[in-house]
């Protein structure tokens, strides 16, 4: 990772770590589902996006919201990060602005007992689909396919730090 990267990396785990009520296991930067593809679209063409099932009965659940039972659904931004303690998956916004990082308002929280986690590979991304069932919540989010990808699976299901 460049000098850039790690400073904002070590931003947001500073910024995180102050703001979670238990000890932080680790943070990861990701994109509201449909963002890469726009990014991608640019220089290439035809590029297919995923869509994963809900896990929750008559729910219909659009790549760019977060659904929450009896509310209304909820509009993610483009960019946002998850922090993750033994118990609960943060989702925060984050604002990137030359070479620096800053978290913003909490979107909404999962609880980690129970999450389901599922995941579609596509050429570019990965699109993963994240539902708490006993919350009644859920989301969709999408990730650049890379090693780091597949390493923001393992810390929201097993608690598994992502190494850069």
């Amino acid at each position: 990772m460049g000098k850039t990267a790690d400073k904002a990396n070590r931003q947001a785990t500073e910024q995180a770590a102050a703001r979670v009520p238990e000890p932080l296991i680790g943070i990861a930067m990701v994109n509201r589902c449909g963002v890469m593809g726009q990014i991608t679209r640019s220089t290439m063409l035809n590029i297919g996006e995923g869509v994963l099932g809900s896990e929750l009965p008559g729910t219909v659940l659009g790549p760019d919201h977060i659904y929450r039972d009896g509310e209304k659904l909820a509009k993610i931004p483009p960019a946002f990060m998850f922090a993750v303690t033994a118990s609960t998956v943060h989702v925060y916004q984050v604002k990137f602005a030359m070479g620096n990082v800053k978290i913003k308002d909490e979107i909404t929280t999962f609880d980690r007992a129970g999450i389901q986690l599922g995941s579609q590979e596509d050429t570019l991304v990965i699109t993963y689909r994240m539902a708490a069932p006993q919350q009644r919540l859920e989301m969709m989010f999408e990730v650049l396919k890379c090693d780091y990808a597949r390493d923001v699976g393992t810390l929201i299901r097993s608690g598994t730090p992502i190494t850069l």
